[in-house]
């Protein structure tokens, strides 16, 4: 069976919305391909004939291509550009759910479970107006550079039975973020490094293979940038539930040139190790700040309007800016202690928070439980990270 993105029920409506919105038309077609890799976009129906067959084309051509070399998918993009020419509209729903869905399941993310049970939801909690001084020490800026150096794009390529897979003659790479829980020791998600859609099961030996040709590319800051690309070792730890992956490096990971800490060890993060617990009714809210590679771009810093929603001994939510490669990120407090370890996020309706609409909520693995489970199962492993954190000054280690 060939690939598809969606199913084709799913296609005619995402049609419908796009008729519905004006998108048949050559002129519309045009600016909703804005960002397309140009030659793939010469593969699409040209301007000129039937506007609603060129349409329709279209989308069967995008569903039909899984992604292309570099990474990029072009349904992505499309569905990108239809929701931001559809803001306010009615239609502009279909397109965030349609990119939402397909955007997580190209990086292999689990939905977030019973989305609609959502205590979020409740009117109640989204008619709580919040207000407080969200005033920060001027250092904060300087300490969320610092934390930012621990901050690396993971790259994974996909293996097949052993057997590289390859997009044109690329390795078919996974792209997604992690950080340094110890000078040898990467954090990221478990569905990262899986390196398939989330509907794929992979087999365990691919799994470890991937993840010791993955590469942690550290100082990607700016496109073209190539960073300071640090090989995997091997796959030390990993657990599909609480969504983590553990990967050791090939050694300690130096300060970037020319820096204060240029030739010395760069310094993990400080990680917290009690859960952070609020109802999701709570009249205060916490900050939090969310350091990442969205799709795989230069790194980027979400810290406005991001507040923890609700937060149980597994589970932190909170409302934040992210893509899909922000995948493995750390979610950090405004001391720039990683609490939580950002797995995804899901598409929902009717929350308005602090006097906005929010149309989707993030979800992350605290590190309390990641932590809790790492102790249990692999004790020399959880020792190597108490050290490390003790020799940074952790709070509370």
């Amino acid at each position: 069976m060939s690939f598809r993105h969606l199913p084709e029920e799913e296609i005619d409506k995402l049609y419908a919305a796009a008729v519905r919105a004006g998108f048949n038309s050559n002129e519309a077609l045009r600016s909703l391909q804005s960002g397309i890799n140009p030659f793939f976009r010469g593969r699409l129906p040209a301007a000129g004939g039937d506007a609603n067959f060129n349409l329709l084309d279209t989308l069967g051509k995008l569903n039909r291509t899984e992604k292309l070399v570099g990474g990029e998918v072009p349904l992505l993009v499309w569905l990108r550009n239809a929701a931001r020419l559809t803001t306010g509209q009615q239609e502009g729903e279909t397109f965030r759910a349609m990119l939402s869905r397909v955007g997580a399941c190209v990086q292999g993310e689990r939905p977030v479970e019973n989305a609609g049970a959502l205590p979020e939801l409740r009117r109640e909690i989204q008619e709580r107006v919040v207000h407080f001084n969200d005033m920060v020490p001027f250092g904060f800026l300087r300490r969320g550079h610092e934390a930012g150096l621990a901050v690396a794009r993971v790259e994974v390529p996909r293996y097949d039975r052993g057997q590289t897979r390859l997009v044109g003659r690329d390795p078919d790479l996974y792209l997604g973020s992690g950080w340094l829980i110890a000078p040898e020791l990467l954090v990221t998600n478990q569905h990262v490094v899986k390196a398939r859609p989330d509907r794929e099961q992979p087999a365990a030996e691919d799994l470890k293979l991937q993840a010791a040709q993955a590469t942690a590319r550290f100082d990607y800051e700016a496109h073209g940038a190539r960073g300071a690309p640090v090989n995997v070792e091997r796959l030390e730890a990993s657990d599909i539930g609480l969504d983590y992956a553990v990967l050791r490096l090939k050694g300690p990971v130096p300060g970037p040139p020319g820096s204060a800490g240029d030739g010395r060890v760069r310094r993990p993060l400080p990680v917290r190790r009690e859960p952070l617990l609020l109802d999701a009714g709570a009249a205060t809210r916490i900050p939090v700040n969310i350091i990442q590679h969205p799709d795989g771009d230069p790194k980027k810093l979400a810290c406005r309007n991001n507040l923890v929603s609700a937060g149980d001994a597994e589970t932190l939510r909170y409302f934040t800016d992210t893509r899909y490669g922000s995948s493995g990120s750390p979610v950090l407090d405004d001391g720039w202690r990683v609490v939580a370890l950002h797995r995804g996020s899901q598409d929902v309706k009717g929350i308005d928070f602090q006097g906005r609409a929010v149309p989707w909520v993030n979800v992350g693995t605290q590190t309390a439980a990641i932590l809790a489970r790492l102790r249990q199962t692999n004790p020399a492993l959880y020792d190597e990270v108490a050290a490390a954190q003790k020799a940074i000054g952790a709070p509370g280690w």
